[in-house]
């Protein structure tokens, strides 16, 4: 590999990466929010007729 090659796939790397990067830290952001108010609020019980 020339080192044309190895600049190219140096400088794309990130540029493909941090895309997708940002969405597992959406994601893993929203599922942890989630965990946190589950724990936070109290269980609803309903209630019966």
């Amino acid at each position: 590999m020339t080192w044309e090659l190895v600049l190219i796939a140096v400088l794309a790397a990130p540029i493909i990466l941090l895309p997708v990067v940002y969405v597992w830290y959406l994601t893993l952001g929203g599922l942890i929010g989630i965990v946190r108010e589950k724990r936070r609020a109290p269980a609803k019980v309903p209630a019966t007729r």
